[in-house]
């Protein structure tokens, strides 16, 4: 287990991570980057060190003795990590990091950090960069953001995609696995390669629809009325329409791609039971419900 924890970005997943970290391993210093959090993660006692860049908290990282290890984990949106991983390269060089276990970064989509590491030039720090940084994405959220969201048992039973590269040192991702299993998560092992199309079904897609669904009534004559008079079904299909449009933006279009193959499937599905009702064909209705339905009460 690592004695430090370097946290880049303290929003909900970020300040989840530290929530649990303090609640599980109190004895783990948490020093967190983030400008607009930072202060008060100091202040709800979620982290030791505040800073407002990576930088200023790398400087400072030099462990006060040999023994000291630590773990540096990005939770940012994607673009944000790809655009320090050059800089963070660079201070690999220094001997003040090789206490440093793991790397990693928690992002929904990965193609952004992957185009950003193949950019950093070859060299020393290039190469430590490839042994220690281990992507993964652990499968829990919110709609809601920001610190104040955050909550210590969010990774509880979670699933954790550990995606590992060629190049890792196999301690790195050892570790990282005990760091995510040591706050109740549940690590899986996931090809990088094969992790924004499969995001794209499991999440980007239904986020999409879900705003899709929500942006169709609240520009419509019934806007006032479903947010009034809603029952379950309403509430639980839109809950995540009321996640940050900021950050499934750039979601949604760093992953454009895999999104819109599925969107053509949908259409297809959709087409299906729109043709059912139109033709006023109850068996078919009825066959399109149930095959959904019974593939939906198998979730695990």
């Amino acid at each position: 287990m690592i004695d430090r924890l370097l946290l880049v970005g303290c929003g909900l997943m970020g300040g989840s991570v530290a929530a649990a970290l303090r609640a599980q391993w109190p004895s783990v210093q948490v020093w967190v980057v983030d400008p607009v959090f930072g202060g008060q993660a100091v202040e709800e006692g979620l982290a030791h060190r505040a800073f407002t860049s990576m930088q200023a908290m790398l400087d400072q990282a030099k462990p006060s003795v040999p023994s000291v290890s630590q773990g540096l984990l990005f939770a940012t949106p994607a673009q944000v990590t790809a655009g320090l991983l050059p800089g963070l390269a660079q201070a690999l060089h220094q001997p003040f990091l090789e206490n440093l276990l793991w790397i990693s970064e928690l992002g929904s989509v990965k193609a952004p950090v992957q185009k950003a590491m193949q950019g950093i030039a070859e060299g020393p720090g290039r190469q430590a960069l490839q042994m220690l940084f281990v992507p993964s994405h652990p499968m829990a959220g919110s709609e809601q953001s920001g610190l104040q969201a955050a909550e210590a048992t969010l990774l509880q039973g979670a699933r954790v995609l550990i995606s590992r590269l060629p190049e890792n040192q196999p301690e790195a991702v050892d570790s990282l696995e005990l760091f995510f299993s040591s706050l109740g998560g549940l690590p899986i092992a996931l090809p990088l390669e094969e992790h924004d199309e499969l995001l794209a079904a499991l999440s980007h897609l239904p986020h999409l629809l879900a705003f899709g669904l929500a942006g169709m009534l609240a520009s419509g004559p019934y806007a006032a009325a479903a947010q009034s008079l809603h029952g379950g079904g309403l509430r639980d299909t839109t809950r995540i329409a009321g996640s940050s449009a900021e950050l499934w933006s750039g979601i949604l279009l760093q992953n454009r791609q895999a999104v819109l193959a599925l969107m053509t499937q949908y259409k297809l599905s959709l087409s299906e039971l729109v043709h059912a009702l139109e033709a006023n064909d109850g068996q078919a209705l009825h066959q399109s419900l149930d095959r959904a339905s019974q593939w939906r009460r198998q979730f695990s």
